[in-house]
């Protein structure tokens, strides 16, 4: 099991993000593939890294990218963003 998956895999994928190296759409996908491998491979981390991880998956599942599709309770792309940030700051980076 690879327990550094959030400095190996998550941190820089959190960084490519808010560097915008790469899009949205790109980190949702590639967060969601590893936030399930975390989930599915039963990957020990600690509490505090769990929280954050989830709390990253909540915020992925707010998002909306349309702005004609959106409600009040979705996150756009600031949001989005601000809250990335948070996370990389609560992550230690």
């Amino acid at each position: 099991m690879d327990t550094h998956i959030v400095s190996k895999k998550i941190i820089p994928l959190l960084q490519q993000l808010l560097d915008k190296r790469i899009n949205i759409p790109q980190f949702e996908t590639e967060y969601m593939s590893l936030w399930r491998r975390v989930r599915d491979e039963n990957i020990i981390l600690p509490e505090r890294d769990i929280s954050l991880l989830n709390k990253l998956f909540v915020v992925c599942d707010a998002y909306c990218a349309d702005p004609s599709l959106s409600s009040d309770t979705d996150l756009d792309d600031m949001g989005l963003y601000k809250e990335a940030k948070e996370v990389l700051d609560a992550l230690g980076v």
